[in-house]
């Protein structure tokens, strides 16, 4: 069983399956570096740590979301 290791809500947690679980964990926890997604070198700035998180979690959500429809397809 896949830990809710970034507190997703229980709710949804359940929804998905062991699959999307981990991609969830694994995608939040590799964007964390910012530094691995670099929008482009020239770039005026970087997102603050508080920002970035945001970002991490959002992107891990989707992905987690686009395992569950493609497990559906």
């Amino acid at each position: 069983m896949t830990k809710n290791r970034h507190l997703v809500s229980r709710r949804q947690w359940k929804k998905w399956s062991e699959q999307a679980r981990a991609v969830f964990n694994e995608t939040y926890e590799l964007m964390l570096d910012q530094a691995l997604i670099n929008a482009h070198p020239k770039a005026a700035h970087r997102l603050s740590d508080e920002h970035w998180v945001t970002v991490a979690w959002n992107a891990a959500f989707i992905a987690a979301g686009a395992v569950e429809h493609f497990n559906r397809a």
